[in-house]
């Protein structure tokens, strides 16, 4: 098994709350170890923030999708089987 090409990665969201003080609303993470898995972690810290406004809902869903679908990208260019 060659875990040299392992990956992970981390991002955390952050949104403006009712007094535009930044907040951490999620932290999402993946990582690829090719041969043993690809796994991808989200946690929501303030769902109340998150679910606060529609633009919120938005601007989480939009940056949710687009990590996810980095990860399955890099997971698929080392061999791992997931589809898009």
């Amino acid at each position: 098994m060659d875990t040299s090409k392992s990956q992970s990665e981390n991002m955390e969201i952050r949104l403006s709350d009712a007094e535009g003080n930044s907040q951490p609303a999620a932290n999402i993470n993946y990582s690829i170890r090719p041969g043993r898995g690809f796994y991808v972690n989200l946690e929501i810290h303030n769902a109340d923030l998150v679910t606060a406004n529609t633009e919120n809902m938005k601007d989480v869903k939009s940056a949710i999708g687009a990590f996810v679908s980095d990860a399955v990208k890099k997971a698929a260019a080392l061999g791992l089987p997931v589809g898009e």
